[in-house]
């Protein structure tokens, strides 16, 4: 885990890309794990629940997350992604590995005394 150095150039250079972008742009590094996890939960929790919804996806669709539009009607796509969200939120390990994807960088921008 990368602890930042409050005056290091490093910390300066995120904090100014935040206060210029209103967000910042970093390496994950072994975090990446963690994320893939996540993006292969929400792939599966998809797939799950436009089977229940018996929408056939092809085999060899790779990219769901930015093809979904192909498979549901626009006035259904807030409505399924709430679903997708509210299984995953539902999920222990969810929150905490969200969290701790950004963890530093959160603490660094915020503070370290986030509450979720």
């Amino acid at each position: 885990m990368f602890k930042y150095n409050f005056n290091s150039y490093q910390h300066q250079k995120l904090i100014k890309q935040f206060e210029k972008n209103g967000f910042i742009i970093f390496n994950l590094g072994k975090r990446k794990t963690k994320l893939d996890y996540i993006k292969k939960s929400i792939e599966k929790t998809i797939i799950n629940l436009l089977k229940k919804e018996k929408i056939n996806i092809p085999h060899k669709e790779k990219n769901i997350f930015n093809n979904l539009h192909k498979y549901l009607a626009k006035n259904k796509l807030n409505t399924f992604r709430m679903k997708v969200y509210n299984i995953l939120n539902s999920k222990s390990w969810f929150l905490r590995n969200y969290f701790e994807i950004a963890k530093d960088e959160l603490e660094l921008i915020c503070g370290n005394e986030l509450a979720m």
